[in-house]
């Protein structure tokens, strides 16, 4: 193909404000579909040009089937490729489980920009931040759903990208002492953002060093207006110390510094605190900030905690304070604190949730990753703190519980309560657990949280095979996770639930849209997560089920679901027929929870089916000892394989380990 062909076939894309495609001789082509605009939009911003068939469904069809949704993206690619060959343009390259963009055929006014700001040509980044303007990125494509949360992040990913590369510019130009620069280059960026007050610091700056008092003093009274007006706080230190001025506190709102969102009093308050960062490092600034202001958005999902907004506790001054006073000035019970620290190429976040009312670190965690891509980083941290702190929370409110009089027992010391004992998983807790959901509900009917958890109850004893009736615990199981829906279709631990008691009454493809749900509710919910896992192992999609359960275990390694998605991850392998491997990950599973049988009779079966004879008939033996009759029927129930001879092969290798399937009675 000749020069003048690939140049001819070549597409720009316009993602800043409303959505455009031109060709290289600038003819507009008009694609009228918006899914089909933001297809193509987010399979140019995802990495390497490359997005996966299975997320692009989840993405712009969440509310469909599986199979619904691959058939609408099918019918969705082939009209973009038909309005684009219209033009002569062929730009997508169309797998079996890969959609991409060809190579070197489309850029954009985002990958132009962003290359820009890496470069010191202050004059070329001012005239592409003026041709951005302040428009997000594609203000014509609002498709809600899971594609809204994924333009959401974009949205602050861009506005991130944006700011670190002014900055950094501004502080080399800074360096070289060139203010006329300094001064047209942060003007430009305060158009699209102007309350950055490191910006506004440089401008200042700027505007003293070329003799400017007046002009520095008339841009720090404009700041100053506007925060309060916009945020109810007063400029932070390194405004007031660029116009010459003590620094006067950060959080001086002028409404009351801390507003109350409206959720349930019960439940806990917290707050995240700004991460502190070595002093005068305005990029490592940046990046602490971010990281707060994504744990900040990430636990406010939660059903279960009450978050104090940013503008309450990032701009709150903890400094010689200690944590019962900065908790009593918050009015919270938590804080979450932390570090940043960057190093030869590497990135340390240290955090720890702390309780205000003993100063008892709940919990506390450091990562350490390379930066190679520090959003992507950024990203992968904070998920990984919010999948782990509401766990630690809650498992520390649960202790606390424990220790209350039952006589004094409120709502949530009752919900706390129970979960302690739901999440023992024996029978006698699982009855124990209903009659405090019970309690709790009388209190309060609509808590969506004691009406999950009550619908999990139900199931237990149908996974153990011990249900004096499993269909009418499943019915009833059914009924608590309706409502729960019913009650609050935000709640996604609620659609977690009934995804879990659709799969047992068969329906496996409304159990992955309630997991499809729960997740575009709330990213942060490795439960759903593995619950696909576990579907795809059952359904002999190896790989899929092997990635979902490596993500929700990276999101929430101390989770009590943990085991669930070892589980599932032995399932998939044993599927694959790859036996040590299965044996390996359902040894992992049982050293997580030693008192539930059915990991012990699923490492039977696969070290049976791997010709280790003496673990196969060890297991076994354990796994008879908790649970002696265990039918077929009961298996099947909790082993929902789709393929019948896979398992009829687990069950082939069970029988080889030494089991003996419990024969059913039945009434007529």
């Amino acid at each position: 193909m000749s020069d003048t062909t690939l140049q001819a076939d070549r597409v720009r894309l316009r993602l800043l404000g409303a959505f455009g495609l031109t060709k290289a001789d600038g003819a507009r082509i008009e694609l009228t579909s918006r899914r089909a605009r933001g297809l193509l939009a987010y399979i140019h911003l995802a990495p390497d040009q490359t997005a996966q068939r299975e997320r692009l469904c989840g993405l712009f069809w969440s509310d469909r089937g599986e199979a619904q949704a691959r058939a609408s993206l099918r019918q969705c690619l082939f009209e973009l490729k038909e309005a684009l060959l219209a033009f002569g343009v062929d730009i997508l390259e169309v797998k079996r489980e890969t959609i991409a963009l060809r190579v070197g055929r489309v850029t954009s006014d985002i990958a132009e920009l962003n290359l820009t700001l890496k470069t010191d040509d202050a004059e070329a980044v001012a005239a592409a931040l003026a041709v951005a303007g302040r428009e997000p990125l594609l203000t014509s494509v609002e498709l809600g759903g899971l594609f809204q949360d994924w333009l959401d992040q974009m949205r602050t990913h861009q506005d991130q990208v944006i700011a670190a590369g002014v900055r950094a510019l501004l502080a080399r130009l800074e360096s070289a002492g060139q203010w006329p620069r300094v001064r047209a280059l942060a003007d430009a960026f305060l158009q699209r953002d102007p309350l950055d007050e490191a910006v506004v610091a440089g401008a200042i700056r700027a505007d003293i060093a070329m003799g400017g008092a007046a002009a520095a003093q008339r841009r720090f009274q404009a700041l100053k207006e506007a925060l309060a007006k916009a945020l109810g706080v007063a400029p932070g230190p390194e405004v007031c110390a660029a116009v010459g001025l003590a620094a006067t506190p950060k959080a001086q709102p002028t409404a009351p510094r801390v507003e109350r969102p409206s959720r349930a009093p019960d439940r806990p308050t917290i707050a995240v605190l700004s991460f502190g960062f070595p002093p005068g490092d305005q990029e490592q600034a940046y990046f602490a900030e971010g990281v707060a202001e994504d744990i900040i958005a990430g636990l406010a999902r939660s059903k279960l905690l009450t978050v104090i907004p940013r503008q309450s506790s990032l701009t709150f001054d903890a400094r010689e304070l200690n944590t019962e006073r900065i908790c009593a000035e918050l009015g919270v019970d938590y804080l979450v604190q932390g570090q940043i620290r960057r190093t030869h190429g590497a990135v340390r976040v240290s955090a720890h949730l702390v309780n205000g009312s003993d100063d008892k670190t709940v919990w506390s965690a450091r990562y350490d990753r390379p930066i190679d891509d520090l959003f992507a980083v950024q990203d992968e941290i904070t998920a990984a703190v919010v999948g782990t702190i509401e766990p630690a929370l809650l498992g520390h409110e649960e202790a606390r519980s424990l220790r209350s009089p039952r006589s004094s027992l409120a709502h949530w010391d009752l919900l706390m309560r129970g979960r302690w004992h739901f999440w023992r998983s024996t029978p006698e807790d699982s009855r124990k657990a209903q009659a405090l959901f019970t309690q709790a509900l009388a209190l309060n009917p609509a808590d969506t949280q004691a009406l999950s958890l009550m619908a999990h109850c139900w199931l237990v004893e149908v996974w153990a095979g011990t249900a004096p009736d499993p269909g009418q615990s499943i019915a009833e199981a059914h009924r608590c996770a309706l409502r729960a829906v019913r009650l609050d279709g935000s709640d996604a631990f609620a659609h977690f639930t009934l995804g879990v008691v659709l799969s047992t009454m068969g329906q496996a493809d409304q159990d992955m849209a309630e997991q499809r749900r729960a997740l575009e509710l709330n990213p942060n919910t490795p439960a759903a997560q593995g619950e696909m896992g576990r579907l795809f192992a059952f359904a002999g999609r190896v790989e899929d089920a092997t990635s979902c359960c490596d993500q929700a275990i990276r999101a929430s390694p101390n989770d009590p679901h943990v085991w669930l998605w070892l589980f599932s991850k032995a399932i998939a392998c044993f599927v694959a027929e790859r036996y040590a491997e299965a044996a390996t990950h359902a040894a992992d599973a049982c050293a997580r929870r030693p008192d539930y049988f059915f990991l012990h009779y699923l490492q039977a079966a696969c070290a049976s089916a791997a010709g280790r004879d003496a673990e196969a008939r060890s297991a076994m033996a354990q796994g008879h000892a908790l649970m002696p009759r265990y039918s077929l029927r009961a298996l099947a129930l909790g082993h929902p394989f789709v393929d019948p001879d896979h398992l009829a092969r687990y069950v082939a290798a069970l029988k080889s380990a030494g089991w003996r399937a419990a024969v059913e009675h039945t009434v007529d």
